[in-house]
């Protein structure tokens, strides 16, 4: 008798607490807990969102540059393979490296800088073609032909 009067009371304060009847909406309190709750998810989350997309975007910039750089100097390496001389005077730094050739077509070819893009000029009337993109901005380049 006692366990099933137990039983009642917990009935009577659940039915109580969640009956329509006496209780119809939330309260002021309820609500400020509930806004605050959900400011603070929407906060963090925020937050997170933010810093994978600033991660994210250090990576790929970051693999544009790596990819650009890898380009630019196996096309310098290939042109110096290919030239019979380094036209530039030695341990003197230049901007400019002027190859000559044995073809007389693309003699002779120019690797240099100008507004942070390096450009391939072959021959003194060509166009000149840009080795890298808008992408990435290069500051500087220099070229040494060391003596031997």
């Amino acid at each position: 008798m006692n366990l099933n009067h137990r039983n009642r009371s917990i009935f009577s304060i659940f039915h109580f607490l969640f009956s329509r009847h006496h209780r119809r909406g939330l309260t002021l309190v309820e609500l400020l807990i509930f806004v605050a709750i959900f400011a603070v998810i929407i906060v963090a989350f925020i937050t997170i969102l933010i810093t994978v997309t600033q991660i994210q975007t250090r990576q790929l910039s970051v693999a544009e540059v790596t990819s650009q750089s890898q380009f630019l100097l196996q096309t310098v390496q290939y042109y110096v393979g290919l030239s019979s001389l380094i036209e530039m005077t030695a341990d003197s730094p230049s901007s400019t490296l002027k190859l000559r050739m044995t073809s007389s077509s693309t003699d002779p070819p120019y690797i240099y800088l100008a507004s942070s893009t390096v450009y391939l000029k072959q021959t003194d009337g060509g166009t000149p073609q840009p080795l890298t993109s808008n992408k990435v901005i290069v500051p500087n380049l220099t070229f040494t032909k060391r003596s031997n």
